[in-house]
Order: structure tokens, then sequence, then C-alpha cells
């Protein structure tokens, strides 16, 4: 989809709508899973994985949207297929028991070619089960302009991760209302609350449906109805009474 804008000299150009939005470029995994250090990188927002069974994909992607967007890790909004897979912190240990481990997940947007802007999370999984969340967002690049690795290749403990994040950046601990608001005000700019949580369901419905798995414009016009948030009481009511 392309707009119109007039240049200098008066005459209209098309200029892309992707100009105007941020667009995700790259993502990682540090430690978690079976992934010790692995980016992702996105083509103009895009981005195809393949493999065989068992590699990995499905679960990559889990672990990073929507969860990155909405910091929630239930086992239910993890899970694209509705499956029990295991909930956070089994993923981030990959199921070994007892064994504590630290790891980062990570996602990086950009609007051009200057301003960029990354989210992610800290996770500590503790022995006893459960563990630490420490939520951090930054203009900085990883891998680029700071490593969630120290110089002996282990991840960064809080402290460090508050320094590489820089002055511009912010980690927060369990409340994370404000890194939500941060990734809302940044990303969505202008978008209440109610509107991205609206995005984030519709986008937790449709991806259970394998695209090559009967996928008709009947079953998407479903599967959006499915995302449609319920009908406000009070909305009801006045509609009701216009009837009346």
């Amino acid at each position: 989809m392309t707009t119109m804008l007039a240049s200098d000299s008066g005459t209209a150009s098309p200029v892309s709508v992707d100009d105007f939005r941020w667009l995700p470029t790259r993502a990682g995994l540090v430690n978690v899973w079976q992934y010790t250090e692995e980016i992702l990188e996105f083509e103009r927002g895009r981005l195809v994985l393949y493999g065989p069974n068992g590699s990995g994909k499905t679960m990559a992607l889990e672990l990073l949207l929507p969860h990155l967007l909405d910091a929630k890790g239930l086992p239910g909004r993890l899970s694209t297929s509705g499956a029990d897979r295991g909930g956070l912190w089994d993923r981030v240990s990959g199921y070994d028991e007892g064994e504590p481990r630290t790891g980062y997940l990570w996602l990086e947007f950009a609007l051009d070619d200057e301003r960029t802007f990354t989210a992610g999370v800290r996770l500590r999984a503790k022995p006893s089960g459960g563990g630490d969340k420490h939520w951090f967002t930054t203009p900085r690049r990883v891998a680029i302009d700071f490593s969630l690795l120290d110089e002996h290749r282990r991840p960064l403990s809080v402290e460090q991760l508050t320094e590489a994040v820089g002055a511009e950046g912010r980690v927060w601990g369990s409340d994370t209302s404000g890194y939500r608001q941060a990734i809302r005000t940044t990303l969505f700019p202008g978008w209440s609350d109610d509107r991205l949580d609206a995005l984030i369901r519709t986008l937790l419905v449709v991806r259970k449906q394998n695209v090559t798995d009967g996928l008709s414009p009947t079953r998407l016009s479903d599967l959006l109805s499915e995302a449609l948030p319920p009908l406000d009481d009070l909305e009801l009511g006045r509609v009701a009474d216009g009837f009346a």
C-alpha cells in the first residue's frame, strides 16, 4: 500500500506506508531452550523460518511473539496450537529440572536508518521452580552497540544490563506496566491499551490456524470474529434502548 506525498516541486510521489511505522528488523534468544546465542534477521519486517521438525522453529516464535509485546508468559498465550508445551520456565531451562539458568529474549525494531528500538526480557529460572523477570527497552542494538553476554560468555546480571542499555534505556522488574507503556507509546503511538490488547488478541487467535490446514475465507472470517472483544454491557444497553 502506498500514499502520495507532495515533493518540493509540487508533484506527488508515492511513499510506502512502511516509511511511517516501526518494522521488526532482528530478534534474538540467548541461553534459552536449546539456543546458546541465536540472532534472527527480518527482511522488510518479515521472517521465514524453515528446518526439520523438532529444530525449534515454533518454540522460538512462541517465546518471542507476542510475549515481548504484552509481557504475558502464560502457557495458553505461548502455545500456538493450544497444546500443553510447558510453561515459560520450562522453556527457559529446556526441561532440565533443578538447574538454574539465565537467558534473554529480545526484539529489535527500526523506524528508519537511524532510529531503532530494542525490547527484551532477562529470565532467571530458579531450581525450585519459577523465576525472575527483568524487562528492558533501549534505542541501542544488541550485538552491535552492546552484548547480553559478559567477557566470559555468561548472561549479564541485572546491574550489568542496566549499564548496557545506556542512559536512554530502562530496566523494569516484575511490574510490567511501565514496559507495556513503553511498547505502546513507542511502537504504536496514539494507541490505547484496549487497542493494543485487541491487536494481540487477534494475533493469538489467527496464529492457531495452520495455513496448510484448510484455511478458507469462511474460516478466516470465523477466526477474526472470534478475536473481537466482547461488547460492553453499557453499549449494548444503549443499543437496546435505541431499538425500544
